[in-house]
């Protein structure tokens, strides 16, 4: 499977299919891809633009790989370069730009282990979350969202790469 592929698959299981909450800002999102991002997206890439619940799969994987495989810093370890990559999902190029600024700084205070980066990196993230949450909690009436699903989809990420560590190691 390629790494892609892999990604596309942990991604399907953080995010789900479709969703159209009236709570979420982002609107009409179908894994994880919003209308208004695939609009841009087409725009830019001279395709018609349709409905993102109407996209096939190859649709999915080629917005993926275009738009943010490309774009995502890499990594040699995969859970590493996951993170990367959702945040860029996740947070766009700000968010993906902001998590690889710190990373970079926290790595050149000291030598790290891939388990202190992959704590610091999620460390990073569910701090990132909770200042969002603040702001749209300030702006909203909605008490729980969206803070609530974005440690979930945090502890879905950890459980994708502990199972798959568990496996590899047959255990």
């Amino acid at each position: 499977m390629s790494r892609l592929n892999e990604f596309l698959n942990i991604l399907d299981k953080v995010e789900g299919r479709h969703s159209n909450d009236p709570r979420d800002r982002g609107g009409e999102t179908f894994r994880g891809i919003t209308q208004k991002t695939y609009n841009n997206f087409c725009k830019k890439m001279g395709i018609p633009i349709k409905p993102v619940s109407s996209l096939s799969d190859e649709e999915v994987k080629y917005f993926y790989q275009e738009e943010i495989f490309k774009n995502c810093r890499f990594n040699e370890r995969i859970e590493i370069h996951y993170n990367y990559f959702d945040c860029l999902v996740n947070g766009g190029s700000y968010g993906h730009k902001k998590i690889t600024e710190y990373m970079n700084a926290k790595i050149l205070e000291r030598p790290m282990t891939e388990s202190e980066i992959l704590e610091t990196l999620y460390d990073f993230r569910l701090k990132q979350f909770k200042k969002i949450a603040e702001i749209y909690y300030k702006t909203t009436s909605i008490n729980e969202y969206p803070l609530k699903g974005w440690i979930n989809r945090i502890s879905k990420i950890r459980a994708y790469f502990n199972n798959k560590k568990r496996i590899t190691n047959g255990k």
